[in-house]
C-alpha cells in the first residue's frame, strides 16, 4: 500500500487534505470539513492537522529521512503561518503590528485565549486557575515598574 503524501497542488493551508484524500479514497472537501468541525467542537481536529501536516511529507520530499520531512515541514508550516499573518494584516487595514502596540497586544490576547481555551478543552487547565493571581500581580507590578521609570 503506498503512503500517503500532502499535496502541494490542492493546498489551502498545508495540503494535509489534498493529500489525504486520494490515498483515503475521500472528497477532500469532506476531510476538510471534517477538520473544520473538530477544531470548533473540542480542538481535537486542529491537533491532529498540526501533527499530519508535520509528519506526513510532501510527494516531492518523499519518506527518506523523517527528521528531515519534520524539519523541512515545521519551516514551511512557519512560513505559511508568516504568509497568513501579513495577508490578515492588510485585510484588516495595514497597519503593521510592530508600529501598532495595541494590534499586538490584541494578537498576543487571542492567543492566549486560544491557548487557555484549548488546554481547557483537553482537561489541562486545573492547575493554571490557580496562578492566575500570581500572574495577575506579575503583570501589575512590570506596568508600574515601566510607569515608574519614564517618571524619574
Amino acid at each position: 500500500m503506498e503512503r500517503p503524501f500532502r499535496s502541494e497542488s490542492d493546498e489551502i493551508i498545508g495540503g494535509v487534505c489534498g493529500g489525504l484524500g486520494p490515498y483515503l479514497n475521500v472528497d477532500p472537501l469532506i476531510l476538510r470539513i471534517l477538520f473544520v468541525v473538530g477544531a470548533m467542537l473540542n480542538g481535537i481536529g486542529l491537533v491532529v492537522y498540526v501533527l499530519l501536516w508535520i509528519f506526513i511529507p510532501t510527494e516531492e520530499t518523499g519518506y527518506d529521512d523523517q527528521e528531515e520531512v519534520i524539519s523541512q515541514n515545521v519551516a514551511k508550516m512557519l512560513e505559511r503561518i508568516r504568509t497568513l499573518g501579513r495577508d490578515t494584516q492588510q485585510a484588516l487595514g495595514g497597519t503593521s503590528a510592530r508600529q501598532d502596540g495595541g494590534a499586538l497586544l490584541i494578537g498576543l490576547a487571542f492567543i492566549a485565549l486560544g491557548v487557555l481555551i484549548l488546554m481547557r478543552n483537553f482537561g489541562l487547565l486545573g492547575w493554571i486557575r490557580h496562578l492566575w493571581p500570581l500572574v495577575l500581580i506579575a503583570i501589575g507590578a512590570v506596568m508600574l515598574l515601566n510607569s515608574m521609570e519614564g517618571k524619574e
